[in-house]
């Protein structure tokens, strides 16, 4: 009987000490348990997942490291955190990327009393997939799709006219991936979209249309800076590392783009506007 009352003492005061203070008011969602369809992870010393709210989340001289080394954001709630359990978490064996990209732009190009008007659209898939490999990560190609592709050019002179349609076309977008590098605590996506020369129509002058590209992009037909000229939003396509860890990684990213150019020491006055509006999304799914 001694012993136990001993017991009941020491367990009270533990209680009071660790348990009570940072979550008194919240005592009730200490042990509500997560719902089988999130992550659930179990400990061997505790029968129940323990919600804590990111205001009550501390470090007690007691608790074990492993109880906030690894930590997750709740999906229903920005503001809190999963603790994980002591089990020793299995590393995805490899993970399947998606990158999906929407543009619309257009272009006009003024060679003294001609003009071409060009408009675009196009939708690339990218899927491949990545393994780790020691501090680096290897990307596998696996296909690169142009799902939808549209163009129109019109060229306007004083003694010709004419439309050419997507199928007139000489060029097409083309997807390049390059790279995914470790910045810090991130992966930074590096691609770019291969553009081609513009107008279709027969002209004395050619100029290359440049085509959307990640903030990253180390490889260039020429020494043209991309970055420079994005106008609103961010090519800048990057995922928090830890977390492809974990869960499936969405991320979506949103910029418009314009650049304008003039031709000098021409007799004829020569100048191009490109600008287009990029969308990308990107998924990395672990793989176990």
């Amino acid at each position: 009987m001694t012993k136990k009352i001993l017991f009941l003492i020491i367990l009270s005061f533990l209680i009071e000490s660790f348990l009570i203070p940072p979550f008194a008011h919240d005592f009730q969602k200490l042990f509500t348990p997560l719902p089988l369809s999130k992550y659930l992870f179990q400990s061997l010393d505790a029968p129940l997942s323990l919600r804590i709210t990111h205001s009550h989340l501390r470090f007690l001289p007691s608790s074990p490291p492993w109880a906030f080394k690894n930590k997750t954001r709740n999906p229903e709630n920005e503001d809190s955190f999963f603790v994980l359990s002591s089990f020793p978490q299995v590393p995805p064996s490899w993970w399947e990327i998606k990158l999906l990209i929407n543009t619309t732009g257009e272009y006009i190009i003024k060679e003294g009393k001609k003009s071409y008007t060009g408009n675009y659209s196009f939708t690339l898939l990218w899927t491949g997939c990545m393994e780790e490999d020691m501090d680096d990560y290897i990307i596998y190609h696996e296909n690169s799709n142009l799902l939808q592709w549209e163009a129109q050019e019109k060229a306007l002179s004083p003694d010709f006219s004419g439309v050419l349609s997507a199928d007139d076309f000489s060029g097409k977008p083309r997807f390049d991936f390059h790279y995914i590098l470790r910045r810090g605590e991130d992966l930074h996506f590096d691609f770019q979209v291969d553009g081609f020369y513009v107008p279709q129509n027969n002209s004395d002058f050619k100029f290359y249309l440049n085509l959307p590209a990640s903030k990253e992009k180390t490889k260039s037909p020429s020494k043209f800076d991309y970055n420079t000229y994005v106008s609103q939003g961010s090519n800048s396509i990057y995922i928090q590392e830890e977390e492809i860890y974990l869960v499936t990684v969405e991320k979506t990213c949103l910029w418009k783009w314009k650049h304008q150019k003039r031709l000098s020491g021409e007799k004829t006055p020569v100048s191009l506007f490109n600008s287009h509006k990029v969308d990308v999304s990107v998924s990395i799914m672990p793989r176990f």
